[in-house]
């Protein structure tokens, strides 16, 4: 059984001690299970986001890296997977998560302001990418062992 913290973060009820991250899209959902601490799950669909909402979300760091729709939707996803890894989901200003494109796969993570105090967290982000989907998994470096499946 799933139940959620104060701050809505699922927890599996009978194993606390596993992470849990949860995500949907399209009326599909996504979980991802972790036996070696905390995870951030985000997926999405690749699309044109507008430039509004770029200049909005996105750091002037993130808005130069923001050139394709995949790229835009990959960082997005990034902010997302990050804040759910964190415990607090997207109740902060998304311009204090930074994202650093590595590859299409890989991001490094920056936490400026409100969230400095989780900078000792070495956090990196993994993408995948299928059926016109970005996934993004927010992680601690270290090994983990993690297990995606699709639910529904």
């Amino acid at each position: 059984m799933v139940s959620n913290t104060a701050l809505g973060a699922p927890y599996l009820t009978e194993h606390p001690q596993h992470a849990i991250s949860i995500s949907h899209t399209n009326n599909q959902g996504f979980a991802a299970l972790s036996f070696n601490g905390p995870i951030g799950l985000d997926v999405d669909q690749i699309i044109p986001r507008p430039i509004s909402f770029v200049r909005h979300c996105f750091t002037v760091h993130e808005q130069r890296q923001a050139t394709t729709a995949h790229a835009t939707t990959a960082i997005w996803c990034a902010k997302e997977a990050v804040s759910k890894l964190i415990g607090i989901g997207l109740r902060i200003a998304t311009t204090d998560i930074e994202i650093t494109m590595c590859s299409p796969f890989r991001a490094n993570v920056t936490l400026h302001n409100r969230l400095e105090r989780y900078t000792h967290l070495d956090i990196a982000v993994k993408f995948s990418y299928r059926d016109h989907l970005c996934f993004a998994l927010a992680h601690i470096k270290r090994k983990e062992c993690i297990h995606l499946r699709q639910i529904g």
